[in-house]
């Protein structure tokens, strides 16, 4: 199973439209938002200030990025599906070794992506606002990113798993199911960082729920409810942590009953 995670986390390194929207296109908005958005003003606030602005700036496209990413695992789940039962049969790989490789890479290059988004965070933001903005906890950046990668990969499972039990007309909407984590990662995201969108979904939605859990590991300290205002709440971490852990051990289980109904799917089907 190792060659497989490797082989897999090798296609995702390599894959040149993954690595552009998941990383390269996120760096863009990260070099906007260092250099273009904050103004003068922002180079004499005080250090927390700057702190939590970078905090939010890695948060949101750490999200952004991770969901990104996703599109390609939607998309790989879909149309894999009609190999898979050649690939129990005629090798040593098991569904359950298939799941769980595809999970560990997942995972791993979420991991990357943060590592590689914090490293151009700090560098940018630090030099922009003429202070040193490393994040607290780097360790905890890549934590979260690894359980990020086993959220999303349930959630694009469980979307693709739901397309291939159903009937053509739903089957046929491959572009719709893959882009879906990433149009929801667009309206939490920078519903939070803008607006109030409300206790609920700061605390309950597994997509804030990572976005906060970032900016925490950043900041090492409060995150607040709306990133444009800073003075306002602040986000009840051991609750956005159990909300994230109960969201993955949903689509954990929403996943494994899915896959028993999934109708293997011709790439034809898919295309036409």
């Amino acid at each position: 199973m190792i060659r497989y995670v490797a082989y897999r986390l090798y296609a995702d390194l390599t894959r040149g439209v993954t690595l552009f929207w998941s990383l390269f296109f996120v760096m863009f908005w990260l070099a906007m938002g260092a250099y273009v958005f904050p103004g003068d003003q922002l180079v004499w606030a005080p250090y927390v200030v700057k702190l939590g602005y970078t905090a939010s700036w890695m948060a949101l496209s750490s999200l952004i990025s991770f969901s990104a990413a996703a599109i390609s695992l939607a998309y790989r789940k879909l149309y894999a599906s009609a190999a898979v039962p050649y690939v129990v049969r005629y090798t040593r790989l098991s569904e359950g070794k298939l799941v769980v490789g595809d999970i560990v890479a997942a995972s791993a290059f979420m991991a990357i992506l943060a590592i590689v988004l914090a490293i151009f965070t700090y560098a940018a933001f630090s030099n922009s606002l003429r202070e040193d903005l490393p994040p607290r906890s780097p360790v905890l950046v890549v934590g979260i990113a690894l359980w990020a990668g086993v959220f999303f990969h349930l959630f694009t499972a469980f979307l693709a798993n739901l397309a291939l039990s159903a009937r053509s007309s739903i089957t046929r909407s491959v572009t719709f199911i893959s882009f879906a984590p990433f149009i929801l990662a667009y309206a939490f995201g920078f519903g939070q960082t803008f607006t109030d969108v409300g206790w609920a979904v700061v605390h309950l939605s597994p997509y804030n729920n990572i976005m906060n859990l970032v900016y925490h590991a950043y900041v090492g300290g409060a995150v607040p409810t709306t990133y444009a205002m800073p003075g306002r709440e602040t986000v009840d971490l051991a609750l956005s942590a159990v909300s994230l852990a109960a969201w993955t051990l949903a689509m954990a289980a929403l996943t494994a009953y899915t896959s028993r109904k999934v109708r293997y799917v011709r790439i034809e089907e898919l295309v036409r």
